[in-house]
């Protein structure tokens, strides 16, 4: 794989400012990235649950810290599972967010 796509990692975080009002923030990391088709097996087993898997990445490991949501092509995904192929390679299986068209410009 070249990983030559480009993907943010986005992460919601709550603090409180000087007057202890909650403040969300959006920490974005940019990363290389490979784009990949679901599996068709866990496309299928995901129906079954009511989800509709729309992407995987595969990301480098150290990259990641447990983010919740990716920006790519200026589509907001939800990250629904990982899977640690090797040390170099680690998939995340993605779910488009409907609604959130504006999330990435939200926290600029």
């Amino acid at each position: 794989m070249t990983w030559d796509d480009e993907l943010t990692l986005l992460q919601e975080v709550v603090t409180q400012n000087e007057w202890l009002e909650e403040v969300t923030t959006i920490e974005k990391e940019e990363v290389w990235c490979n784009e990949k088709d679901v599996r068709q097996s866990e496309f299928y087993a995901a129906i079954n649950n009511d989800l509709k898997l729309s992407k995987m990445f595969e990301v480098k490991p150290y990259e990641y810290d447990n983010q919740t949501h990716v920006l790519f092509d200026d589509v907001v995904y939800t990250v629904k599972r990982t899977f640690k192929r090797d040390n170099e390679h680690l998939e995340l299986i993605c779910v488009e967010e409907m609604g959130w068209a504006d999330w990435s410009n939200k926290y600029d």
